[in-house]
Order: structure tokens, then sequence, then C-alpha cells
């Protein structure tokens, strides 16, 4: 599948998920296996910065996040975690349930901060936030961490860049 998605790029790719060589893999505690770290990256990590870069290249101005921290209770964040975070809706059942402490209810109230000040105005930032960063030139972004904490991240996130789609 690498081979096929990454043509004359290949190598470069199989390295970057530990491959290469007959490697068996590169496991990341945060990403997975390269197994998981492949699927994200082609599904939706490399398209995010493709279309980050776009908007970029449009004068637009683009800002772009990687979310980690879990819905209390399970082990690793998931695609879509970060929705009780934003829209401050914590059920009792489902995937996203789970026992939210105070500190989740904080670490909310500024998810929640970041995405409102976004709808209403098109930039995250506001009075009492750290600043987000435009994606930029640089491919600057925050990491809503694990620990329920913001962190400042600079190029484009996740432990491999986006190889280039062969011809």
């Amino acid at each position: 599948m690498i081979t096929g998605v990454t043509g004359e790029h290949a190598q470069e790719a199989l390295k970057a998920y530990g491959l290469a060589d007959g490697g068996t893999g590169t496991n990341d505690p945060v990403y997975g296996s390269a197994a998981d770290q492949i699927a994200a990256d082609m599904i939706f990590r490399c398209p995010a910065i493709a279309e980050a870069r776009w908007h970029t290249a449009a004068h637009h101005a683009t800002f772009q996040y990687e979310f980690n921290h879990p819905v209390p209770g399970q082990p690793e964040a998931i695609h879509s975690t970060e929705l009780s975070f934003v829209f401050g809706y914590y059920p009792k059942e489902g995937n996203l349930a789970g026992p939210y402490t105070a500190a989740d209810l904080k670490f909310a109230d500024m998810v929640e901060s970041y995405f409102t000040n976004f709808a209403k105005t098109g930039n995250p930032n506001g009075a009492g936030l750290p600043v987000w960063p435009e994606f930029g030139a640089t491919a600057a972004y925050i990491k809503f961490t694990r620990e329920g904490q913001w962190k400042r991240e600079g190029s484009a996130p996740g432990p491999v860049q986006c190889i280039p789609r062969g011809s």
C-alpha cells in the first residue's frame, strides 16, 4: 500500500514508519503502531495539513490543532473525542461518556472559548487565552495534551512528514 501511494518516495515513507530494510515498524506511545500511524496520516493528518497549506497560500487565516486528551476513563483520544470539550456536552452513555472531573470541565472551558471565538470571528484567540498561532509558513499548530494542557507546536503535527503522492 505505501509503495503504491508514495511512488518514488516509497523508501522515505517506509523509513519514516520504521518499515525500511525489513523493519517491523515503529510503535509510538501517542500515535500507535506503524499501521495506526499510516492510517491516521493518510485519512486525517496529511489531508488536513495539505488543506491548511492551501488556505495559507490563498492568504486565509488558518488554525490547526491536534487533540490528544482522552474522554475521562478511556485509555486514548480517538477521532471525535474533542466534541464533548468543544460543545460542553458530557453524555452518560456512548463513546463520549466518562467520569468528567472539575479539571476536565476547566479544560473544556478553554477549548469551548477557542472554538466559540473562531465561530464568531474566524480567529480562536481571545482575552485570557494563550495565543493560538496561525498555521502560516511555519505550519504552527497547538496540541491539546493528554494531561489537559495547551501546547504550542511548530511544523506540521505528527511523527512523520507527509510524503508526496507518487505519480
